[in-house]
C-alpha cells in the first residue's frame, strides 16, 4: 500500500521545530543519538508542510529522536556539504554522521520508516 503525500492537517505547526544555521549545526547534530534535520525554505510551500508534519517526531520516539529544521536559504555551507539539490529534504544523522535521507513531499510513514530502521541499526 502507498502511503499519501502529507498535507497541512498532519502535524502541528513548524513553530514547534528547533531551527539551526551552519554556525551552530555541528554543535547540535553532536546532541542527540539519532537527529532528524529536516531541510529546506522558508518561501517554499512543500518544505513548510514538510516541517510541520516532523515537528511531533521527537515526542513520538522521546529520548531517542531530536529533530530541528535547516533553512537551507540561510545555510549555504550545509546546504554544499550534504549535497542539498531538492528541498524539503530530510536528513538523518547518527553522532553527527549523515546515516540517510528522505528528499522530496513524501509521507510521514515514508520519514518514519527511515528513522526506524536507524534507530535499528544503532541498537545492533
Amino acid at each position: 500500500m502507498q502511503s499519501k503525500p502529507m498535507s497541512r492537517t498532519d502535524s502541528t505547526s513548524r513553530a514547534d521545530v528547533e531551527r539551526v544555521r551552519d554556525r551552530d549545526l555541528s554543535a547540535w547534530l553532536t546532541t542527540s543519538t539519532l537527529a532528524v534535520l529536516g531541510c529546506g525554505a522558508e518561501w517554499h510551500g512543500p518544505s513548510r508542510m514538510m516541517m510541520a508534519a516532523i515537528a511531533p517526531l521527537s515526542e513520538r520516539y522521546p529520548g531517542r529522536v531530536q529533530v530541528a529544521h535547516l533553512d537551507t536559504d540561510v545555510s549555504p555551507d550545509a546546504t554544499r556539504r550534504y549535497d542539498l539539490r531538492s528541498i524539503p529534504t530530510v536528513l538523518l544523522f547518527d553522532r553527527g554522521r549523515a546515516v540517510g535521507r528522505v528528499v522530496g513531499l513524501t509521507s510521514l510513514a515514508d520519514v518514519c520508516s527511515a528513522i526506524e530502521r536507524q534507530l535499528a541499526a544503532i541498537a545492533n
